[in-house]
């Protein structure tokens, strides 16, 4: 079930009180977070702030609000997401970057098609073709196959929401991005027959 669309007056308020936990030097309880994502699940920014001249407008602040709000949340992009974002650029796609409602902080979410995109750092997702299962990472205090288990279930409970997932190891974004060319220009024409087809059905 998809969660309701807030007033204006809704997200404003929420806008406030982000901006206040932040001034305190406090953050959401993960039971509002949880909320918060419950009231978001399935929906594209589009859908969420209700207009397009509000999802360029409040998009950037919104990202660099969240960014200041929460320690855990990266203020600056990845040489991997400066490249995949280039390339969104370049293949004219409309997209949002740090998807913070969804499980998991997807980097990329593609607005028309539901797709969401991770570029999964070699070191802190620890690279299969890199480390072995029982490597154990120092700073996520975990192993490596922990790590591809908790990354393995955030894709699928994505998937169960409806999002197309793509991860994409830095390795391929360094030394394979025409393959990463190739795969977003196949969603692209993929998602674009199935618009055209749906739109031809309805004349």
């Amino acid at each position: 079930m998809r969660g309701k669309k807030h007033k204006q007056s809704t997200i404003d308020k929420m806008s406030k009180t982000r901006k206040r936990l932040h001034e305190e030097g406090k953050s959401y309880t993960q039971k509002t977070r949880d909320k918060i994502s419950q009231a978001f699940e399935g929906k594209t920014y589009l859908e969420i702030l209700g207009s397009q001249e509000k999802v360029n407008s409040r998009k950037e602040k919104l990202r660099l609000q969240l960014s200041l709000q929460n320690n855990n949340f990266k203020t600056h992009d990845t040489t991997c997401e400066i490249k995949i974002e280039n390339i969104l650029k370049d293949l004219e796609f409309d997209y949002i970057k740090q998807v913070w409602w969804l499980n998991g902080f997807p980097d990329f979410m593609l607005n028309d098609y539901k797709v969401l995109i991770f570029a999964d750092g070699d070191y802190w997702h620890c690279n299969p073709n890199r480390y072995k299962k029982d490597y154990f990472h120092k700073g996520k205090q975990k192993y490596a196959k922990d790590l591809w288990e908790r990354d393995k279930k955030v894709t699928k409970s994505l998937e169960k929401k409806g999002y197309t997932v793509l991860r994409f190891w830095e390795t391929d974004i360094c030394n394979n991005i025409k393959t990463i060319i190739n795969e977003l220009k196949n969603i692209k024409e993929i998602y674009g027959k199935q618009k055209n087809n749906l739109l031809l059905s309805k004349m």
